[in-house]
C-alpha cells in the first residue's frame, strides 16, 4: 500500500514497473469498488451503488499491460463474482484464481501452482 508520506509517486511506480519486470507471474485483483458519485465529486448523474459496481483499478490494469508484454503471465482474481471481463483483460489474463485458496485462512496454494488455473473462468 502507497503511504505519500514516505514515497513519492515516481518511486512507486519504478518499484511497481521493477517488480513486474524481475517476477515471473503477476496476481492482479479485477475488482475495485467504486465510490457513490457524490463521493467522488461528480454530478448526481451516475446512479449506482458501491456494492452495484467494481471495475478493475486503471493503475492494475497498466500493470497488467506491462506484464503482459513483458510475456508475463497474468492471473487474476476478484472479491465479487465477475459477470464477465471485457476484451482485452479477457486475453490478457492467464486465468482466475479462487482468492480463498490463495489468501483465506489456512491458504494452501502458492505460486507454484498458479499454473493449474490457466484458462479458467476467463
Amino acid at each position: 500500500m502507497w503511504d505519500p508520506k514516505t514515497e513519492s509517486p515516481g518511486e512507486v511506480t519504478k518499484r511497481n514497473i521493477e517488480a513486474i519486470y524481475n517476477s515471473q507471474y503477476m496476481l492482479a485483483q479485477l475488482d475495485y469498488p467504486l465510490m457513490p458519485a457524490e463521493r467522488m465529486g461528480i454530478e448526481n448523474t451516475i446512479t449506482w451503488k458501491r456494492t452495484e459496481v467494481s471495475l478493475p483499478d486503471s493503475g492494475t490494469v497498466w500493470e497488467m499491460g506491462y506484464a503482459s508484454a513483458l510475456g508475463k503471465k497474468v492471473f487474476g482474481y476478484t472479491t465479487t463474482p465477475v459477470v464477465k471481463l471485457n476484451l482485452m483483460l479477457s486475453q490478457t489474463v492467464a486465468g482466475i484464481v479462487d482468492p480463498l485458496k490463495f489468501f483465506g485462512p489456512g491458504a494452501s496454494m502458492n505460486w507454484g501452482q498458479l499454473r493449474k488455473y490457466e484458462g479458467s473462468n476467463v
